[in-house]
């Protein structure tokens, strides 16, 4: 039987499970040692000082079956990788680097330790730092993970 989960608490269970997952990871000697804060939203105040890693959710997609009770989505998380610097060889390629770091220690778990309603995490898109990403002395790259998850709602 699906596990029986709402919507809402199944996203904010994702969020804060990847939340917690890269935070572990800007510990010392970790993938991501060096990240100052990891952020989930579009908006902190006051700023964080970068390197920092951000979270974002995008359009949620349910996948199911027509006839199924249960329910089954695609969620895409967007991590955003800021890094600060004057010189802009370095800034695209560490911002570069902290979003490609940050989708691979989300990607050692493929259920974010919620086994039980996550199927899988998978790549989807990866957009390497350019002029696009940049704006002063800030350069950004961003990787995108799909997390499927399957939901019943009483």
């Amino acid at each position: 039987m699906p596990y029986i989960k709402d919507l809402a608490s199944a996203i904010k269970d994702i969020l804060d499970s990847i939340k917690s997952i890269l935070e572990s990871a800007t510990e010392e000697g970790e993938l991501l040692e060096g990240v100052k804060e990891v952020v989930r939203g579009d908006r902190v105040r006051p700023r964080p000082e970068p390197p920092t890693i951000w979270i974002f959710t995008d359009e949620a997609v349910a996948i199911h079956p027509p006839m199924s009770l249960a329910e089954k989505w695609s969620l895409p998380i967007v991590l955003s990788a800021v890094y600060k610097t004057d010189d802009p060889d370095t800034g695209y390629m560490e911002a570069t680097s902290l979003a490609a770091k940050a989708r691979s220690v989300i990607l050692k778990d493929r259920t974010l330790g919620l086994r039980n309603f996550i199927q899988d995490v998978q790549s989807v898109r990866f957009d390497p730092s350019g002029p696009h990403f940049n704006e002063g002395q800030l350069y950004g790259a961003a990787a995108t993970v799909n997390v499927i998850f399957t939901i019943f709602e009483k």
